[in-house]
């Protein structure tokens, strides 16, 4: 058997987080259970962001890796998350918390 072209599929016991794909649409949100979720992260915990349709100075979704944590400014324009992509999170009070 040729283990090169076997499928993997990856097993977790860590019931308490869910994958979601990343929507846009002014806001980042995600649907489980054909609900709307809105995405809540913590943009100080991630070293590559990506710019937000509000920067002017950067193409939507330009990637960008980061040394140390990013100043206020980057709070408006960039995102450590971009529309399609997976993430982890956990639902929590009607949001969806980023798992960090």
């Amino acid at each position: 058997m040729d283990f090169r072209k076997a499928i993997v599929k990856t097993i977790t016991r860590d019931t308490e987080y869910n994958i979601c794909t990343v929507k846009f649409d002014k806001e980042f949100y995600c649907i489980i259970n054909n609900k709307r979720y809105p995405i809540v992260y913590d943009i100080t915990k991630y070293r590559i962001l990506y710019s937000l349709p509000s920067n002017n100075k950067y193409p939507e979704w330009t990637k960008r890796d980061i040394d140390g944590a990013p100043n206020k400014i980057a709070f408006k324009y960039w995102s450590p998350i971009k529309p399609n992509q997976k993430v982890k999170g956990k639902l929590l009070n009607e949001t969806f918390i980023l798992k960090s």
